[in-house]
């Protein structure tokens, strides 16, 4: 419902309605034409530096106005970023986002390997947008190397991520 706050941002899968049955919780979401973003980077290769932060800035704006509202997303990736057949970028999949300001600090557990910060890692890490900064963060490095980074929790006692420019990437 928090989510549907937001369907006019340009950068988000618009959330059409949402209900509960049988013990579940279910979204409703317009449908995108396109591919998920790790599928084109599959496909394509590397987005050349530029073009890849042109295209993740309104997705990257969008994300801003959610976390200022108090939700985060906790599972930014390119697999929940969808490449539509306009050449534009939407955020998706809400099904792990998670108000930050309540009292209660304990969170699941989500993390998808490369894409997720140590804090995902603990029910009581401490998340917050610099959780989805993180998540964005690894996938533009994704989207401009064709590597997905070195896992979160690894780089805490030896950070080995390669930088870009080490890689040929022109920023």
């Amino acid at each position: 419902r928090n989510v549907a706050k937001f369907s006019a941002e340009k950068g988000i899968v618009d959330v059409r309605d949402y209900f509960e049955a049988n013990g579940t919780a279910y979204i409703i979401m317009e449908y995108l034409d396109g591919i998920d973003l790790n599928k084109y980077l599959n496909t394509y290769g590397p987005i050349p530096a530029d073009k890849a932060f042109d295209l993740m800035l309104p997705v990257m704006r969008s994300l801003e106005k959610i976390n200022a509202a108090g939700i985060i997303h906790r599972d930014i990736s390119p697999d929940n970023i969808m490449f539509l057949k306009d050449g534009t970028l939407k955020l998706m999949d809400f099904g792990s986002a998670r108000h930050f300001t309540n009292e209660e600090k304990e969170m699941s557990v989500m993390l998808k390997q490369g894409y997720a910060p140590e804090e995902q890692y603990r029910k009581n890490g401490n998340q917050g947008p610099w959780t989805d900064v993180y998540g964005m963060c690894a996938t533009l490095y994704r989207c401009i190397t064709g590597e997905v980074p070195e896992d979160g929790l690894d780089r805490i006692h030896s950070d080995n991520l390669v930088p870009p420019s080490r890689l040929g990437v022109r920023i």
